[in-house]
């Protein structure tokens, strides 16, 4: 049986070699930032698109940047190649609402500033449109029918934090920033519009895709996309409160409280650090309050104990203290230098990489 996509396809502009410069020179400058390796990555994701659209690639492609730097430029072109099987959207129910009649013909579906990282319904929406092979289609006035699965999603956003990305093994996303090279240069976009649409570079990036040898001649690397450094950041932005006071202990192997009634934390470089739960919750909580000017600072000592043992490898032990009957609930952490060895290897996280001013930065998103 046809689908909608393949008339579409076989009776778009035939392709035909030619000039498409100005934009090939964008992306490979602005939006890969003149990276070989993620070049050839997002045209190879781009060319699977005609090359082979009733297969899924896995992944998706996330572009994020400062008003009028052209991230969505590359996209306007695709879906125009693509008429109606290609289709941008900017509004919360035409993802997640319950009449999804459109997805059915939809074979690349761009998300202008997308909202997936702070909503869990989307979220999930957005984990089984990348992933799933087949999908309910329901059309108002229609009983919901099983389809295949052909879509793909480009995110385009201004905002810092798009995607919720998992530590270590992401796999979903090739995040990329572009940069601020071109911004707002109009007579830039008005030669590239001239040279797409007035003289035949359409039909020259069409050729191109369609004639795109992918990296080892296969469409394989598209499960695997380069772990990027805004990949990292949105891993980052991801975490919860807890996550992301440990994250800026173990950068600075100090925390200075901002209430002078709480005990600042510091640990070892080359040794064992021991803390009592007690102080570590009320920095925790010190932490978010004035880290983030929240009212949802209150955690729960097993929050925290399992984070601490999970990132740190600490353990956790009972304490008799000094002039006390009670034993205190008490972590070790180990030396700091293992804890970063730790982290890089079981999260992907490189600590060491990160400057502190950009760990300082996060803002808490839950």
């Amino acid at each position: 049986v046809r689908t909608t996509w393949e008339d579409v396809l076989e009776n778009k502009d035939k392709p035909v070699e030619g000039d498409w410069s100005m934009l090939r020179g964008h992306i490979y400058e602005n939006i890969c930032e003149s990276n070989e390796d993620y070049f050839q990555w997002l045209m190879t994701w781009l060319a699977m698109l005609f090359q082979k659209p009733q297969a899924k690639p896995g992944s998706t492609v996330v572009i994020t940047g400062k008003k009028g730097t052209g991230k969505s430029t590359l996209f306007d072109y695709i879906n125009q190649l693509l008429g109606r099987c290609g289709i941008t959207v900017s509004q919360r129910k035409q993802i997640v609402g319950q009449f999804n009649g459109h997805l059915a013909t939809t074979l690349l579906m761009v998300c202008e500033e997308a909202f997936w990282a702070a909503d869990p319904q989307a979220e999930g929406v957005l984990k089984d449109m990348i992933t799933n092979k087949s999908v309910l289609i329901e059309k108002k006035g229609y009983d919901p029918i099983q389809s295949q699965n052909y879509t793909r999603l480009a995110l385009i956003s201004n905002n810092e934090w798009v995607v919720p990305a998992s530590l270590k093994d992401e796999r979903r996303f090739f995040v990329l920033r572009c940069s601020d090279a071109v911004q707002g240069n109009i007579q830039f976009f008005e030669d590239m519009r001239n040279q797409m649409e007035k003289k035949g570079g359409l039909e020259a990036m069409l050729y191109d895709l369609l004639h795109w040898e992918p990296v080892g001649g296969t469409f394989a690397s598209l499960f695997t996309p380069p772990a990027t450094a805004y990949l990292q950041q949105q891993q980052i932005e991801s975490l919860s409160g807890v996550q992301k006071f440990m994250l800026e202990l173990v950068k600075s192997g100090i925390y200075e409280t901002h209430d002078d009634k709480v005990t600042p934390i510091e640990l070892n470089t080359d040794s064992e650090t021991t803390v009592y739960a007690v102080d570590m919750r009320a920095a925790v909580e010190d932490y978010v309050r004035f880290q983030f000017a929240s009212d949802k600072a209150k955690t729960s000592y097993d929050d925290i104990s399992a984070v601490v043992t999970d990132w740190f490898g600490a353990r956790e032990v009972r304490m008799k203290v000094e002039g006390q009957t009670n034993m205190k609930r008490t972590f070790i952490f180990p030396p700091l230098s293992k804890v970063r060895e730790n982290l890089k290897e079981t999260k992907g996280l490189d600590v060491e990489a990160m400057t502190e001013e950009a760990v300082k930065s996060i803002r808490l998103r839950s």
